[in-house]
Order: structure tokens, then C-alpha cells, then sequence
């Protein structure tokens, strides 16, 4: 968590070292994946983002609300890389199911806020 907090502030450098200091000393922490995650997003590093969610979802995907939170920002990278299809595949298998699930207001404005991107984008 304070490795967000360093994002949060855009010391995004002692953000990424922090998150994956963390994540050397548990890789399942969710919130450190979640740090480094934005890491990557905020510094438009999105092949590195993608390639940190595929390469641990198993680690991070029984994180409880934090998962559809993280499928989103992997939904988000693909938007920003101009892969709609991708996004709208993450939206359709992981984040609407989960969001069905859970009822989480959070999981549905993660939810809403991928499709209104796509929009954006003319999808």
C-alpha cells in the first residue's frame, strides 16, 4: 500500500522498486501488484503493464475486489495500445462476471468506466 501512496504522489520510481520489493517478498500481494500496475499505466509503459498481469494473474486474480479492479487497468492498456477486441474480451470473461458476482459498486464503475473508454475510442 505505500507503494501506491508513492504513485499517488508521482514517485514513480520508489513506487516501482517499492511494488516489486514487495512483490519479491510476496508475490501475491495484490497491492503491490496494484501499485506497480499503475506504475506502468501512469508512465505509458502499457507493453510492460500487460506483460506484468499476464505473466501473474494467477497471483493477483483471488485478490477480492482488487481483481476486477486489475482486470480493468489490463483492459485500460489494451485501450490505450488501440486493442478494443482485447479490452472488450476482458470486459466480457472477467470483469461483467465478476461484477454480476459480487455487486460491488466499485466492480461496476470499473465496469462502466471500460465500456465508456471503448466509446471514446468509437467502440
Amino acid at each position: 500500500m505505500y507503494a501506491f501512496g508513492l504513485v499517488e504522489t508521482n514517485r514513480f520510481d520508489e513506487a516501482e522498486e517499492t511494488a516489486k520489493l514487495g512483490l519479491s517478498l510476496n508475490p501475491k500481494d495484490g497491492w503491490a501488484t496494484h501499485a506497480l500496475t499503475h506504475v506502468y499505466e501512469m508512465t505509458g509503459q502499457f507493453d510492460k503493464g500487460m506483460e506484468l498481469l499476464g505473466k501473474t494473474v494467477e497471483d493477483w486474480e483471488t485478490c477480492n475486489y482488487l481483481s476486477t479492479h486489475t482486470y480493468w487497468h489490463w483492459g485500460i492498456f489494451n485501450v490505450e495500445i488501440n486493442e478494443p477486441e482485447a479490452a472488450l474480451e476482458i470486459f466480457e470473461s472477467k470483469i461483467c462476471p465478476s461484477t454480476v458476482r459480487s455487486g460491488m459498486m466499485l466492480d461496476f464503475v470499473d465496469a462502466a468506466s471500460l465500456l465508456y473508454r471503448l466509446q471514446l475510442e468509437g467502440w
